[in-house]
C-alpha cells in the first residue's frame, strides 16, 4: 500500500499534499482482512461539504466491493479483482492445511513471496496475468541483488521460480483460472548479468572410502551417541530429518533392518518427505553392533528421552537439529587429516556416492530413498539380500574395523587408519 497521508475527520480518508487517499478495510467471515486503496489527484485546499460527501460515497462503494469479495472468499468462490498478493496467503494456507507441504517448506515459500515475487507482481490481478508479465518478472528478478550487493545465485532464483510455478498451477484449480501463465515458459537463467558473474553454488563435499575410514576411526573420541549417529547416517544414507526421528520400534536388530516411517524438522514430526522415501534400510553387522552398544549406553545412563523410545534424543530428551553434528564432524576431519568441510548432508551424499560406485542404480535408489526415482522403484523389486550385497561391496570392512567388530581393536590407541595397503603391481 502507498503511504496513508494525513488523516481527516472522515474515517478512511486522508490527504497527501494535493492528493486524496481513500482506504477501505473490511473483515471476512473467516477472519481475513481485506484492504483497498484509491488515490484521487487535485485535492483543493479547502474542500466543500459536497466534495467531502462525494468522497464518502466513493469510500462506501469501495467498502461494498470489498465486502462482496470478502464474502466470496469466505465461501470459497473466486473473486474478479483478486490480485496475486491476495491469493498468495490463501495458497500457503491451503498447502499447509492439506499437508502437501511441510512447515519449513511453507516458511521458505513465504520468504520467496515476500522478497522476490509480491514486491514485483503482487499488485497484478490474478485473472489478468499473462506470459508477458511472467517474462517481465524474470527480467527483473534475474538482476536482483542480495543485501551485500552481490547477485543472487542461480540455485536460489530457480527455487523462487519453482514457488511461482507451483502457486499459479494451483491457482488454476483453486480460483478457476482460464490458464496457467507459466505453462510453456522456461526460466532460462544465465551465469552472469552485464558481464558480472553470478555466484556459483558451492559443491557438496563427499568422502572417499579411505577418508571415511579415517574419519570413523577419529569418531571414537566423540560421545557414544554422536559417534553412533555418524556411523548410522553414513552407512545408510538417511536424511537427518529421518535419522533424528528414528524410534527403537523402527529397528529390528536381529533382522538387520530398519524402517523409515517418519521425519522431523524443528520438532515437527510428520511422514517422510514423500511416500517413495518410506522404505526399508539394510543394516550391516557393524552398524547393528554400534546400535546395540548405543542402546546399552542409553539404558545405563538413563538418558532423557529413553521413555519416548527415541534412538537419538537430545540432552533434554527432544529431537535434534542438523547443527548438532557440525562441530563433531569438524573435529573428526581434523583429527583424521581430512581437509574437507563435511556436514550431516555430506554423510548422506558419501553413502550415495560409494553405493553408486559399487551397485546398480535401482538398488542404490531403493536404499537411499530418492523421491525422483519413484517409477524406477515401482518397476523393481530390490530384496533384503540384494541390499546386503550392495552394502558389503560399497563399504567393505571399513565399518567393521571402525567399531572393532572385525580386524583392529576397540581401544582409543587404535591408529586412525583403516585403509589396506595398495596391491603390488604384477610384472607383465
Amino acid at each position: 500500500m502507498p503511504k496513508r497521508g494525513t488523516p481527516t475527520e472522515i474515517p478512511g480518508l486522508s490527504r497527501d499534499g494535493s492528493r486524496w487517499i481513500l482506504r477501505a478495510v473490511v473483515k471476512s467471515r473467516n477472519g481475513r482482512r481485506w484492504e483497498r486503496q484509491k488515490v484521487i489527484d487535485g485535492a483543493p485546499d479547502k474542500p466543500t461539504r459536497k466534495e467531502l460527501r462525494e468522497l464518502e460515497d466513493v469510500l462506501e462503494r469501495l467498502r461494498d466491493e470489498l465486502r462482496q469479495e470478502a464474502e466470496a472468499d469466505a465461501s470459497g468462490a473466486p473473486t474478479p479483482r483478486e490480485t496475486l498478493g491476495d491469493f498468495a496467503p490463501r495458497w500457503l494456507e491451503h498447502t499447509a492445511a492439506t499437508g502437501k507441504t511441510r512447515k519449513h517448506v511453507v516458511e521458505k515459500r513465504l520468504q520467496h513471496l515476500s522478497t522476490f515475487i509480491l514486491p514485483l507482481i503482487g499488485d497484478l490481478e490474478l485473472r489478468s496475468l499473462r506470459r508477458s508479465h511472467v517474462v517481465s518478472w524474470m527480467t527483473s528478478v534475474a538482476g536482483k541483488r542480495q543485501p551485500n550487493g552481490k547477485l543472487y545465485g542461480k540455485h536460489t532464483l530457480m527455487s523462487v521460480w519453482a514457488t511461482l510455478r507451483a502457486m499459479l498451477k494451483r491457482a488454476v484449480i483453486l480460483r478457476d483460472l482460464d490458464h496457467d501463465p507459466t505453462l510453456g515458459v522456461r526460466f532460462d537463467l544465465g551465469d552472469h548479468v552485464g558481464g558480472e558473474e553470478r555466484p556459483a553454488k558451492k559443491p557438496k563435499e563427499t568422502l572417499t572410502r579411505d577418508e571415511l575410514a579415517r574419519m570413523l576411526e577419529a569418531a571414537r573420541h566423540e560421545s557414544p551417541d554422536v559417534r553412533a549417529m555418524i556411523v548410522v547416517q553414513v552407512s545408510t544414507g538417511l536424511r537427518f530429518c529421518e535419522l533424528s526421528a528414528l524410534e527403537w520400534r523402527d529397528i529390528d536388530l536381529d533382522a538387520a533392518r530398519l524402517r523409515i516411517e517418519r521425519s522431523q524438522v524443528e520438532g515437527q514430526v510428520g511422514p517422510p518427505k514423500t511416500e517413495v522415501t518410506r522404505r526399508e534400510v539394510y543394516l550391516s553387522p557393524a552398524v547393528v553392533e554400534v546400535l546395540r552398544e548405543h542402546r546399552r549406553w542409553q539404558v545405563q545412563q538413563q538418558v532423557p528421552g529413553l521413555s519416548k523410545g527415541l534412538v537419538f534424543p537430545s540432552s533434554t530428551g527432544t529431537y535434534r537439529t542438523p547443527s548438532l553434528l557440525a562441530k563433531p564432524l569438524a573435529r573428526c576431519c581434523k583429527l583424521a587429516g581430512v581437509g574437507k568441510h563435511i556436514s550431516s548432508h555430506c554423510l548422506r551424499k558419501t553413502a550415495n556416492n560409494l553405493l553408486r560406485q559399487s551397485s546398480s542404480d535401482v538398488v542404490v535408489r531403493a536404499m537411499i530413498g530418492h523421491a525422483t526415482s519413484e517409477m524406477t522403484r515401482l518397476y523393481s523389486n530390490v530384496d533384503h539380500e540384494e541390499k546386503a550385497r550392495a552394502h558389503a561391496a560399497a563399504f567393505g570392512d571399513v565399518l567393521g574395523v571402525a567399531v572393532g567388530l572385525k580386524g583392529g581393536s576397540r581401544d582409543d590407541s587404535h591408529p586412525i587408519s583403516a585403509s589396506p595397503e595398495p596391491r603390488a603391481k604384477k610384472n607383465p
